[in-house]
């Protein structure tokens, strides 16, 4: 194990950061527009057909690169700081650049989107949101990528000395929040839209467990061993692609039947169903590329390109998708406007990784 620790980062840990990455900038150009009663075809990504979405690999992801990359290093807990200090100061430009979009658009697009909150109260609003208390669209997994970089700096030790004890305590606060709702009690923390209940939209409770668990997994390097196991088995491999589209086949089925919500799927608290999901998509898509041949994931390389560069695609998908809801907007509204609006957050997210990625090769 400890052989494994010390290899090279695994290229195609890259392509699934970067498909994470792309389909959470496709699902989000649809958002505002579904908020204004848009019913046209979507672009289709996992999560149109499944219990889970890509913001359950995007996290799983980013536990795991903490794992691998920081618990191995002297003074992580340091390291992690300026990480989660530098997430915040991403997300705090990323909301002035939204907020100045938004103020040129349209006062519907403020009202799906939730920056009329802001606009009538600009001063008291962006306290609230500077102390994680608010949250518009698009802002709040990043809010809480931030909170949990901090927890996890907190446990580095444990994380380092007693991995197990610490997901038994996780899973354990993940089970309260459950508890805690049949209970008619909710355990959640103020700091989603200014909208309902306020409360996070992504329940840090329960997505800690996902990140927690991910950030041991890839101080192990479990990945890499996985990728091995399936490159010897790829008999297992192909029989787990194929249940994941039974599952699709199976989802679609629920839902011509008119059920829409499966109890224990639901995103805030990420539901059990959900959780196991999201694990059977992530292994579907490791899966995936063992099977495909070496041409076929080089041809995919401007996809790893997106994932190693998820920080600034992202942060620079948050203003660029309220621009692209305006535009679809002063389009008409039309299902070409859609298209076009994906087409553009796809080619965006490619530019900002390339120059990212040149500006990396000329600073080594």
């Amino acid at each position: 194990m400890e052989n494994l620790r010390k290899s090279k980062r695994d290229n195609r840990i890259d392509l699934l950061r970067g498909f994470a990455m792309l389909s959470i900038a496709i699902n989000h150009v649809a958002v505002i527009p579904n908020r204004l009663e848009f019913d046209g075809w979507q672009v289709p990504t996992l999560t149109l057909y499944g219990y889970s979405s890509a913001a359950e690999i995007f996290v799983f992801l980013s536990g795991y690169m903490v794992g691998l990359v920081y618990l191995s290093k002297e003074n992580p807990e340091k390291l992690l700081l300026r990480r989660a200090g530098t997430l915040y100061a991403v997300n705090v430009a990323a909301f002035i650049s939204s907020w100045m979009i938004i103020a040129v658009l349209s006062p519907e697009i403020r009202d799906a989107s939730g920056f009329a909150f802001f606009m009538e109260s600009p001063v008291s609003g962006f306290a609230l949101f500077a102390v994680l208390l608010v949250q518009p669209l698009f802002t709040d997994v990043l809010a809480l990528y931030t909170a949990l970089l901090l927890l996890t700096a907190l446990l580095v030790s444990p994380l380092r000395m007693h991995p197990a004890r610490v997901i038994l305590a996780s899973l354990a606060i993940y089970g309260a929040v459950y508890v805690a709702g049949a209970m008619g009690l909710t355990l959640n923390v103020p700091g989603g839209l200014p909208e309902d209940d306020w409360l996070w939209t992504f329940n840090p409770f329960t997505w800690q467990f996902l990140f927690i668990g991910a950030v041991v997994l890839g101080r192990y390097r479990f990945l890499s061993v996985l990728f091995e196991f399936l490159e010897r088995n790829r008999t297992f491999a192909l029989a787990i692609v194929i249940i994941l589209a039974a599952s699709i086949g199976l989802f679609l089925a629920i839902q011509a039947l008119g059920i829409y919500y499966v109890p224990l799927s639901g995103k805030t608290n990420l539901g059990p169903v959900r959780l196991a999901h999201a694990a059977l998509v992530i292994l579907a898509l490791m899966s995936l590329l063992t099977l495909i041949d070496r041409r076929a994931q080089e041809w995919l390389g401007w996809l790893s390109l997106i994932g190693r560069h998820t920080l600034p695609c992202y942060a620079f998908s948050i203003p660029l998708t309220y621009a692209l809801a305006g535009l679809w907007f002063s389009l008409g509204r039309t299902q070409t406007a859609y298209l076009l609006c994906a087409l553009m957050v796809v080619l965006a997210m490619l530019a900002v990784a390339t120059v990212m990625e040149r500006r990396k090769q000329r600073s080594l």
